[in-house]
């Protein structure tokens, strides 16, 4: 019998301090284990983060077109005056132009705006799309143009109907 820190401990002395002594920390090999563990899930984990951002920005984009082209349609409507929306892919950008009356001519609202997430691009030189007061919707080419957004390999087409509806494809 003997005293460790105002306790009573029976046993040998000997012993209580070879288990002490032992159970101090972890070993090399341990230590080599639970380090190969967290790499190799760090590994299997970084290429699905990578996609879920290239998704996460795609989904942004086609939101942020998607929602300048319902924006741009319903302040046709409202304000009773046609409505422009040009997207240009050399400077990767779209911009909103009205034709306020008596003016014969479209003039911009406020500046152009990037499309969300750097790298982002459109597959086509310029689209503009006309938004009449009744609610139509034509594209200046004649036809309806699509818009088709490219981003690392992922690629998503716009499709505007006559009266706005808005179908998103992925290609």
């Amino acid at each position: 019998m003997w005293r460790v820190g105002g306790a009573i401990v029976y046993g040998d002395r000997n012993t209580f301090a070879r288990k002490r002594k032992s159970s101090r920390g972890f070993t090399l090999l341990e230590l080599l284990m639970s380090m190969a563990v967290g790499v190799i899930l760090t590994a299997v984990s970084v290429p699905m983060v990578n996609s879920s951002l290239v998704n996460y920005r795609m989904n942004s984009s086609v939101t942020m077109v998607s929602s300048a082209i319902n924006s741009a349609r319903y302040q046709a409507i409202y304000q009773g005056y046609p409505f422009t929306l040009t997207f240009t892919k050399s400077g990767g950008t779209y911009q909103l132009a009205s034709q306020k009356p008596p003016a014969t001519s479209f003039s911009n609202v406020g500046g152009a705006i990037p499309f969300e997430g750097g790298g982002m691009a459109l597959n086509q030189d310029t689209v503009t799309l006309r938004f009449s007061p009744g609610g139509v919707v034509t594209s200046s080419a004649g036809d309806m143009s699509d818009i088709e957004l490219t981003y690392k390999g992922q690629t998503r087409k716009i499709a505007v109907s006559t009266y706005g509806k808005l179908t998103v494809t992925k290609l």
